[in-house]
């Protein structure tokens, strides 16, 4: 049996990603709130620092080792939530072109991808109920990708987050 995860928790990794959304995932605003994330294995194994001539060359390569890990996550490893994954392709922003978007213009394009257009989020929907719902599932994922890249288990395998309810009704 592998021993339990020691990694950062979902709840810090959440902290982190709400704090890294607000300017999305440059290199400057990475390295400040980054936090936990940052000292992510899996982060850090993607980390290119030797050719980082200074601090601007080196948050670019934390930056870019974040959205690696990101995108990883949210493209390949939340499968059954389609819905929460096209929102974080854009609040994060995943989306090269959506970088220098406002985070309300991202909520707001978010809350469009995230029903394919089928019905209207509004960005304060998105604000106050399903981005906490998707960085806290987005944590969880990078939790079990963390613990099994350190040969650790995760508890909260099978675990479907809501800021909004009591853990005990938080199963799928």
């Amino acid at each position: 049996m592998a021993p339990p995860y020691s990694g950062p928790s979902a709840d810090d990794i959440s902290d982190a990603l709400t704090a890294v959304i607000t300017h999305g995932l440059r290199p400057y605003h990475v390295a400040e709130h980054g936090g936990v994330l940052l000292k992510l294995r899996l982060v850090e194994q993607r980390l290119h620092l030797e050719h980082a001539k200074n601090g601007d060359e080196r948050d670019a390569a934390y930056a870019e080792a974040l959205t690696d890990v990101l995108r990883e996550a949210v493209e390949q490893q939340m499968g059954r939530h389609a819905k929460y994954r096209r929102l974080l392709e854009h609040l994060l922003p995943l989306k090269p072109e959506l970088l220098d978007e406002s985070l309300a213009d991202r909520r707001g394009s978010g809350g469009r991808a995230m029903t394919e257009g089928k019905k209207v989020v509004l960005a304060g929907t998105v604000r106050t109920y399903h981005q906490p719902k998707a960085l806290a599932i987005l944590a969880d994922v990078l939790v079990r990708m963390e613990a099994e890249d350190r040969g650790e288990e995760a508890s909260n395998e099978d675990r479907i987050v809501s800021p909004t309810k009591p853990a005990s009704q938080n199963q799928a």
